[in-house]
């Protein structure tokens, strides 16, 4: 998982092609990256588990209704410490019905979020 984690990373961080037309898939900018970060960095003895959880919210934040980054999200809360889970999910997670809550306001599409790196912020 070590490798796969170092290769999913550096596809999160890359910004969105603007200017490129062919062989440009919005969803592997949007989600998919972050998404093989989370799974990646709570296996094997990556443990990077804020990342993960970071990466994690970011997929959550273009695909809010999946149900497999949702059940990760679950398995996520028991990896790290309250601060870290409140800072990262920012109370946009509710525990008791299980369901990602999207902001109120939008501030673009999933490519100009990903574009910006808006969402890959660490605090």
């Amino acid at each position: 998982f070590s490798s796969a984690f170092m290769f999913a990373y550096r596809a999160w961080l890359l910004p969105y092609p603007e200017k490129a037309v062919l062989w440009v898939q919005d969803n592997v900018y949007a989600w998919q990256a972050a998404r093989l970060v989370a799974i990646c960095a709570k296996h094997g003895t990556v443990r990077e588990y804020e990342t993960g959880l970071r990466a994690l919210v970011h997929a959550l934040e273009n695909q809010p209704d999946m149900n497999s980054l949702v059940e990760m999200l679950g398995e996520y809360r028991t990896l790290v410490d309250d601060a870290v889970w409140q800072r990262a999910t920012r109370g946009r997670f509710d525990e008791r019905t299980r369901k990602w809550k999207q902001p109120q306001q939008s501030s673009g599409t999933a490519a100009e979020n990903t574009a910006t790196g808006w969402s890959r912020v660490f605090v």
